[in-house]
């Protein structure tokens, strides 16, 4: 029923969403995309990036209240740094994972812009479903795998 608005804000909205989802799909693939299928080899899986186990539950939460060194009062992780880098969340990163690198060694190009088209022989005429689709003609890739690290907490 929003797409049956005609205003300018409804429009807005669809578009907002699409993009959102379309940018989780492209995060998902960027750090944990197999390759298969014409699709893009995240950073874990591809080949020639480091893996460091570690133990003790280093998850971020656990590095925001361990101390760098006695009584100084300041954390491992503290104001979305660690070790003088810039620390960035994404859901996507398998639990019990941290990626480490030098990010200027991964590359994302983008061919044209966000497509979003309605497809009119899509629609149910019965229900005034419309068929929509978004499309964003993307790659990325590490261009030097040993620029990146995976820290990964060990099986107990």
């Amino acid at each position: 029923k929003l797409l049956k608005q005609s205003t300018p804000q409804a429009d807005a909205i669809i578009q907002n969403m699409l993009a959102l989802e379309i940018a989780k799909e492209f995060d998902l693939k960027c750090v944990q995309g197999d390759g298969t299928l014409n699709t893009i080899t995240g950073i874990i899986n591809t080949t020639g990036i480091g893996n460091i186990e570690y133990s003790n539950g280093g998850s971020r939460s656990e590095e925001r209240r361990v101390g760098k060194d006695e009584g100084s009062g300041r954390f491992i992780l503290e104001d979305g740094v660690m070790n003088g880098r810039q620390v960035v969340v994404s859901t996507n990163v398998p639990a019990g994972t941290i990626i480490v690198g030098s990010w200027q060694q991964f590359v994302t190009v983008t061919w044209g812009v966000l497509e979003i088209l309605v497809d009119p022989y899509g629609a149910n005429l019965a229900t005034g479903d419309v068929s929509i689709r978004a499309i964003l003609d993307v790659d990325a890739g590490v261009r030097h795998p040993e620029a990146f690290a995976t820290l990964t907490e060990a099986a107990v």
